[in-house]
């Protein structure tokens, strides 16, 4: 059976699999103080978070100014920019989230943008790229996916990490948008799919 240290080792190099480590330590750390990930998700941190939030890494065009919508402790945003992947923006209006991220960010050396502010609140800028997991029900995803590209000609591709309620969500989102999606399994949860999005417009 392959182990989880493996599956990550597939996507990225043993050095950026240590600083993965040290990622999950200082999660450790702050979550005595700050509710940054469930106490029960830590002792399968490597899969839950890391290995969850990097199957998206050869899903992306590492070319695209991308954001992180809603990226509490850094998923699937920081642990894409450990990665390598650039041109990146984690949002999120938890300032509390946003100072451990900023922590993280100087520790682990990372190149990655940070900003604390609701979606709708963001400077206007030109996103080609969202991803996000666990954030928000799929109607708000798609209303905050046509503001982070009003700027562009044409919708963002979204990429959401989504649980079994994932159909549900799409049939409520197609009664307000047209889109286009496809659903690619998750390589860590046999319920979870990764929900790709493209071609967004209201109705």
């Amino acid at each position: 059976m392959v182990s989880v240290e493996q599956k990550i080792l597939e996507y990225v190099s043993r050095e950026t699999y240590e600083k993965f480590m040290e990622y999950k330590n200082i999660v450790e750390e702050w979550n005595r103080n700050t509710s940054l990930v469930q106490v029960q998700t830590i002792d399968q941190f490597m899969e839950r978070h890391i290995l969850d939030s990097l199957q998206l890494l050869p899903l992306l065009n590492k070319e695209l100014a991308t954001l992180d919508i809603g990226t509490g402790a850094g998923f699937p945003g920081m642990v894409l920019a450990v990665a390598g992947l650039n041109k990146l923006t984690l949002c999120d209006s938890n300032q509390r989230k946003i100072i451990f991220l900023l922590e993280l960010k100087r520790k682990l050396g990372v190149d990655v943008n940070v900003i604390c502010k609701r979606v709708e609140h963001l400077p206007i800028n030109s996103y080609s790229q969202v991803v996000t997991r666990a954030c928000a029900d799929l109607i708000l995803l798609l209303d905050q996916a046509l503001i982070v590209s009003r700027e562009t000609e044409k919708s963002p591709i979204l990429y959401a990490l989504k649980g079994q309620s994932v159909d549900q969500e799409i049939k409520k989102a197609q009664e307000k948008f047209k889109f286009n999606y496809e659903k690619i399994n998750s390589v860590t949860n046999a319920d979870g799919v990764i929900l790709k999005i493209t071609d967004i417009s209201g109705l």
